[in-house]
């Protein structure tokens, strides 16, 4: 079974446009390596939020006693305009 030898070991000298492959090898490894370190970190931030609604979700089922679900609009407009805890306890306990 053979190996590859680089073309510099076997000239003497790498060619212009074989340095410059190079050099933009080195740069996408560095690239992959920078996307690969924020795709995991996103990776543990959706884990964490994920978990954050189900806390969420199981407090609100919890003071409901039943099932509690909002409408996309509803999550929407909520996302958008923000919602405090007192305003959820308010509405909670005045079903």
């Amino acid at each position: 079974m053979g190996y590859l030898v680089p073309v510099a070991q076997v000239n003497g000298n790498a060619s212009p446009r074989l340095q410059e492959l190079e050099a933009d090898r080195a740069q996408l490894r560095t690239v992959v390596h920078s996307l690969t370190e924020e795709r995991d970190r996103l990776r543990q931030e959706l884990d964490r939020s994920r978990s954050e609604a189900r806390q969420y979700r199981d407090a609100l089922y919890a003071l409901t006693r039943q099932p509690f679900t909002f409408e996309e609009d509803e999550r929407a407009g909520i996302e958008a305009n923000g919602v405090t805890l007192e305003e959820v306890i308010e509405q909670l306990e005045s079903q």
